[in-house]
């Protein structure tokens, strides 16, 4: 799976928004847009349950290569997270519990390896 995260700073006054988020899920990346709805709500909902721990007054562009078929929410999210890291995205403690996130991710999915 391919994310590219891309943040700039707003150019109005950070103090005005949090900031925003656009989505670029094109159709090379995922076939039918059953599956690019599907990947946008997953995105959107990994990024909601972490919007507390992402510094304020940048726009992030996330941008989605060729993917295989993927339903689960944790995997997009551990990607997200991993992302936000090498972005330097989070803020106060938000590194340790994304980090502790990612650990306990890896160890689900790996349990359910068999069942995917």
């Amino acid at each position: 799976m391919q994310i590219i995260i891309m943040k700039r700073p707003q150019r109005e006054d950070p103090g005005i928004s949090d900031g925003r988020v656009g989505y670029v899920i094109p159709e090379k990346a995922i076939k039918g847009s059953v599956g690019r709805n599907r990947m946008r709500r997953l995105l959107k909902e990994a990024l909601r349950r972490w919007w507390a721990h992402i510094e304020p007054g940048y726009d992030i562009v996330l941008q989605v290569g060729k993917v295989p078929r993927v339903d689960h929410a944790e995997y997009v999210e551990m990607i997200l997270l991993e992302l936000f890291i090498k972005a330097e995205l989070l803020i106060n403690d938000g590194v340790r519990i994304a980090e502790e996130r990612i650990e306990s991710l890896v160890k689900k999915i790996k349990g359910t390896e068999g069942q995917l």
